[in-house]
């Protein structure tokens, strides 16, 4: 008997095999988890950390409202978008399409609009060299580092948090430059600009956390 030929698949074949394996495996690419001046962010775009925990991009908290956009922070294996951070809380943009996140010439991290104005930075006022980029990482912190020492924060958004404290975030009063952290709630449920309740350190030394009403009162 004849010994048997290898059977080939030929194009016609290989070809849908070829599809099937992307689809089965995905992409090769990833997102990013990284902003800067060559990469800026807009539109659809989003970071994604290293281990895809978090993700950052431009979030609608309510679909009745076409025209208010935010800059925030989910958790990225969440299939509803559960925001933990909003840079822009109370400034929305009408259009991601037309704004972007970017580092400015200064090196500090801008949110432009439409018209090109500035909407969110990060205003560090020391100078800083320009070539910084912003990552976003594992631990739901969003930080503004030099490109060459990642590790080294110049700014971080555990420092301006908005309505939720995350593992790692710290709460508490910096008595060398007068900064306190603190925690505001939305205005509603599909509003996350300031609302009523704060929840901070006690800046008058008390050593306890206290919860205000319309950031006088403690309740």
């Amino acid at each position: 008997m004849a010994p048997t030929r290898p059977r080939t698949l030929g194009m016609g074949k290989l070809l849908p095999c070829l599809l099937l394996a992307f689809c089965v495996h995905g992409p090769l690419s990833h997102a990013s988890n990284t902003v800067s001046r060559d990469q800026p962010l807009s539109g659809g775009q989003r970071l994604v950390s290293q281990r895809g925990r978090f993700a950052l991009g431009f979030f609608q908290p309510d679909d009745t409202a076409p025209e208010r956009w935010y800059l925030a922070i989910w958790y990225n294996r969440i299939s509803k978008h559960t925001p933990v951070w909003i840079a822009n809380r109370a400034r929305p943009i009408s259009d991601p399409n037309s704004s972007k996140l970017t580092i400015a010439e200064d090196g500090n991290m801008v949110l432009l609009d439409r018209l090109k104005s500035p909407i969110w930075a990060t205003n560090i006022t020391r100078d800083i060299s320009n070539s910084t980029i912003g990552i976003i990482l594992d631990t739901g912190n969003f930080v503004l580092a030099p490109a060459s020492n990642t590790t080294y924060f110049l700014w971080q958004s555990f420092d301006e948090p908005t309505n939720v404290w995350l593992p790692e975030a710290k709460l508490g009063w910096n008595k060398i430059t007068g900064h306190g952290t603190r925690f505001v709630s939305w205005e509603s449920s599909v509003d996350p600009s300031p609302g009523y309740y704060a929840f901070e350190i006690d800046p008058d030394g008390s050593n306890q956390f206290i919860h205000r009403w319309n950031s006088s009162e403690i309740y």
